[in-house]
């Protein structure tokens, strides 16, 4: 498969959300720094095609916010800029709307899908110091 693109007219000050699931353990570390629980490199892991992210301008625009793409309670919400993701040499930004074989398909959360793209063309030592820069450069979101 083909990966998808980095889109130059998606603007480096727009943020993105990713959803993230509290049970699983593997998401979440300590700082040894601060002391404070803040997700971990897990949390941007990628699939085939990318990272899952939303774009809140899309989000906006269609008078939804962070809680809307919350599938469940023990779900939260990770905010970071698309200037945070192009500062990782090799990464971008894509859209991606209305992904196919999801649950709830038609929701319209689904128009603001995006992806974070270019993992595939990375050595794997780079992959991991992307994905730990962008665990500890995203902000958890209030979606109360």
């Amino acid at each position: 498969m083909a990966e998808f693109q980095d889109d130059p007219d998606i603007l480096n000050c727009e943020v993105l959300l990713r959803r993230l699931d509290t049970k699983d353990p593997n998401m979440f570390v300590t700082d040894s720094v601060t002391g404070i629980r803040r997700p971990s490199s897990a949390a941007f892991s990628f699939q085939q095609d990318g990272t899952s992210v939303y774009r809140k301008k899309k989000l906006d625009d269609s008078n939804l916010n962070a809680r809307d793409i919350l599938l469940h309670p023990e779900q939260i919400v990770l905010s970071l800029t698309v200037t945070q993701v192009r500062d990782c040499n090799g990464l971008g930004v894509c859209d991606n709307p209305w992904p196919k074989g999801i649950s709830d398909e038609q929701h319209p959360r689904n128009a603001a899908h995006a992806l974070i793209v270019g993992w595939y063309s990375l050595s794997r030592s780079d992959q991991r110091k992307h994905k730990q820069y962008l665990a500890k450069s995203c902000k958890i979101v209030n979606t109360q």
